[in-house]
């Protein structure tokens, strides 16, 4: 299963064929740019901690009887609102956390995580990026350095879609980190 809006870490991880699992199974939550209004995002779910502990993640029901959907829609807003690509990805990310109709936190995920898939090409630019050449990936590895210190410690805890927002088609270069060493 995807985490909630999942952490640039675990694409990364993803990417290079390792299993991510969230910090102590917490499926729920995800990491936006404190700085900018933003900080931990969890999702309530039906049974709260118990469910989280003992529930296999797939199966795990959010608890709308609380307006989390809309505290996370202005928090995402707030952090991100002005940052260059957020107009281009926003709005079917945004309508994928509002969508009440999505009542499991795995559809939820998966509807972020396909719309992140299609705008950064991930599947396809890590096929390429595996196949390429030496001196390809030398290049592409040049390319990527710009990005080193975000790729680093805490930074790799943030959701993808800090990185998304940010550098739009370039997020690319954090995820395949792995694979340009």
């Amino acid at each position: 299963m995807i985490p909630y809006m999942a952490s640039i870490g675990w694409y990364a991880a993803g990417i290079t064929g390792r299993e991510a699992v969230p910090e102590r199974g917490r499926w729920n939550r995800a990491y936006i740019d404190a700085a900018a209004g933003g900080g931990m995002l969890s999702v309530p779910v039906r049974g709260g901690a118990g469910a989280l502990r003992h529930a296999g993640p797939e199966t795990l029901e959010v608890d709308d009887s609380r307006n989390w959907r809309h505290v996370h829609l202005g928090a995402i807003n707030a952090a991100y609102g002005r940052t260059p690509y957020y107009p281009h990805f926003a709005p079917e990310i945004l309508a994928t956390v509002g969508d009440r109709s999505l009542t499991r936190l795995a559809d939820i995920a998966a509807g972020i995580d396909a719309a992140v898939r299609r705008h950064l090409h991930l599947d396809a630019l890590a096929r390429q990026i595996a196949s390429a050449d030496a001196a390809t990936r030398s290049r592409l590895a040049g390319y990527a350095a710009q990005y080193d210190a975000e790729a680093s410690g805490d930074a790799m805890r943030l959701s993808v879609l800090h990185y998304l927002f940010r550098y739009g088609p370039d997020a690319i270069f954090l995820i395949a980190r792995p694979l340009l060493s």
